[in-house]
């Protein structure tokens, strides 16, 4: 008799066991999710967001930041100057180039720095500083990228108005943010 109350005890801590094992590949999965929806917008880009940088020399760098200006710019003077029917056909590609751009930034940023006039020349720096102002929309994106132009506004290395562009955005963000809490 005291077997058929432990075997209920039994099925129903292992049933839980179960479910404790489930929520964690749910959540796993959530993840995945997030990250290949990410890699589809990605997909769309018209650069390739996972060149490595390691290898390439400053003249190398020049060319890329070059072919993100380009990316940049295609669909922004196209929803100015395209077909209105094509709107969310051009939205779709500026976020995905807008993406890959920051991806790109980042690993230049990682090995050279926020990429100075000096080194990158007058395109070089207004693109990254393009990419840059393009995620004006997140505080995170904007302080991140302002802790390297700090460095490089005391060098004289980027635009003084640039500088004080993201400066005053992030500022604006984090009272908005203040705000609203």
């Amino acid at each position: 008799m005291k077997y058929f109350a432990i075997i209920p005890v039994l099925l129903l801590l292992s049933c839980q066991e179960r479910q404790a094992e489930k929520k964690p590949e749910t959540v796993h999965s959530e993840n995945v999710w997030a990250e290949s929806k990410s890699k589809s917008l990605l997909m769309d880009a018209d650069i390739d967001p996972f060149v490595s940088v390691d290898a390439m020399t400053v003249d190398r760098v020049k060319v890329l930041l070059n072919k993100m200006y380009k990316a940049d710019q295609q669909y922004r003077d196209s929803l100015q100057n395209g077909n209105p029917d094509r709107m969310d056909y051009y939205g779709k590609k500026m976020a995905a180039n807008d993406q890959a751009n920051c991806k790109l930034l980042n690993r230049i940023i990682e090995k050279y720095g926020w990429p100075g006039i000096a080194q990158f020349g007058e395109a070089g720096a207004q693109t990254a500083w393009y990419v840059a102002w393009h995620q004006r929309s997140s505080e995170p994106a904007m302080a991140y990228y302002l802790k390297f132009m700090e460095e490089a506004n005391r060098r004289h290395d980027m635009h003084q108005e640039h500088f004080m562009l993201v400066k005053n955005q992030l500022a604006n963000l984090r009272n908005v943010g203040k705000t609203n809490h």
